[in-house]
């Protein structure tokens, strides 16, 4: 199943996506922002085995390093998400303490807002005049 969301923002610089994908272990919530220059950013929730809790993440890629990563290579050549070489960062402790507490799943209008507030932040995307 694919969504696509950009209706959720007029900003044009961005595009946002929804995929649930079945696997043997479950199911598993993708929500991604691919911004045009600055990169992309994804959250990703996923089942535990015991179908009685859920965990997941949060990824940036950037297209180019941030300063806490100036002299490190890209850690992916090409990324996954943006197609060029990238520079992913990302934390599993935003998702369990941010979202998880509040989600339920279908509640992709909550993710995507939250999604787009790290995204600015963490890319350094400028709010359009």
């Amino acid at each position: 199943m694919n969504i696509e969301l950009n209706k959720l923002s007029e900003d044009t610089r961005f595009t946002l996506k929804y995929e649930l994908k079945l696997g043997g272990l479950g199911s598993t919530h993708y929500y991604s922002l691919v911004h045009d220059k600055l990169g992309a950013a994804h959250i990703w929730i996923s089942e535990r085995e015991d179908k009685q809790d859920w965990f997941g993440g949060l990824g940036f890629h950037h297209t180019s390093p941030p300063d806490y990563m100036e002299d490190d290579p890209p850690s992916s050549d090409p990324c996954e998400w943006i197609g060029k070489p990238c520079w992913h960062d990302g934390s599993a402790l935003i998702v369990h303490d941010n979202i998880i507490p509040y989600w339920s799943p279908g509640d992709h209008l909550f993710v995507f807002n939250k999604l787009i507030g790290y995204a600015i932040d963490s890319l350094k995307i400028e709010k359009e005049e």
